[in-house]
């Protein structure tokens, strides 16, 4: 779970990790909406 979004997939949570914490070091602060769309995007693209 990242910032109370749950995953279900080992594979997206880890994808959607490794965004969230390398543009966190840019200084973004990521909002629970934004953690939902990398979650969808890494959802879909793991579709592929």
């Amino acid at each position: 779970m990242i910032m109370g979004v749950i995953f279900d997939n080992k594979k997206v949570f880890k994808s959607v990790w490794f965004a969230l914490s390398t543009n966190m070091i840019e200084g973004w602060h990521p909002t629970v909406e934004d953690v939902e769309r990398l979650r969808e995007e890494a959802i879909l693209e793991s579709l592929n």
